[in-house]
């Protein structure tokens, strides 16, 4: 079926890598995650309100991990890179349910390290909530083992907060290409080094960030360039079988 189809749908140039091995002669569309960031922005106020509500002093480093708690997402680097930085001031908030155990392990290994009162922890919140978290914080953390796209970084940067995520993301790429964000190798030492000059001077997403988010990855405009991808489909594939 996949050697049949007129066309393979890629969500980013990691997945296009990952079918490289397969043999496959389809032709291979790139076309991102379409996602609903109409009530996503950067609005301090919201962010500053949010905080008060759940308790959450307004001029620590916010760090925070959104999304379900499982085992591909890498928490398990995160007591060791931050170890270090106890003589920083900074607070990680997880928001997400938990999977398989793996939050329940991060917060054990945080309590471990003497940090357990740095953690903040809220289950799943409804989605009408994100844009008063991601406002809130300061600085997305996502060092997952394997990462197909990675919504929460998009709706990070959609909202102005800065976001450091690991190589094996799926956005890693675009990142780069951009200019926005930081990705790095899944290696506790260097997150702890680059979150230590971070915590010197603590800074949210780059100008334009929010901006840049809105305009490649907001449904309307993935649906734009879908319209696009099937046209030229459709057309190649009436090309070959002789019809206009």
């Amino acid at each position: 079926l996949l050697q049949q189809a007129a066309g393979l749908h890629v969500t980013t140039r990691q997945e296009e890598r990952e079918l490289a091995g397969l043999g496959l002669r389809s032709p291979r569309f790139l076309l991102p995650n379409p996602l609903d960031l109409q009530t996503l922005r950067p609005d301090p106020w919201l962010g500053l309100r949010w905080r008060e509500q759940r308790g959450l002093d307004a001029t620590t480093p916010l760090l925070l991990v959104c999304g379900r708690q499982h085992h591909k997402k890498g928490l398990d680097l995160l007591p060791a890179a931050m170890a270090p930085l106890a003589n920083r001031p900074w607070t990680l908030l997880l928001v997400g349910g938990d999977d398989d155990g793996s939050g329940a392990r991060l917060r054990a290994d945080f309590q471990r390290a003497g940090l357990g009162d740095r953690l903040h922890w809220i289950d799943t919140l409804p989605a009408g909530e994100l844009a008063g978290v991601y406002n809130a914080a300061d600085l997305l953390l996502l060092p997952s083992r394997h990462e197909n796209f990675g919504n929460v970084v998009v709706e990070a940067l959609a909202c102005g907060t800065a976001v450091l995520i690991s190589d094996r993301t799926g956005l890693a790429a675009d990142l780069v290409d951009a200019g926005f964000g930081t990705v790095l190798p899944r290696q506790s030492e260097r997150w702890s080094a680059w979150l230590e000059q971070w915590l010197r001077q603590p800074r949210r997403a780059e100008p334009g960030a929010a901006a840049w988010a809105a305009r490649r990855y907001d449904q309307a405009e993935v649906a734009a360039t879908a319209v696009e991808i099937y046209a030229r489909i459709l057309q190649t594939h009436g090309q070959r079988h002789g019809r206009p």
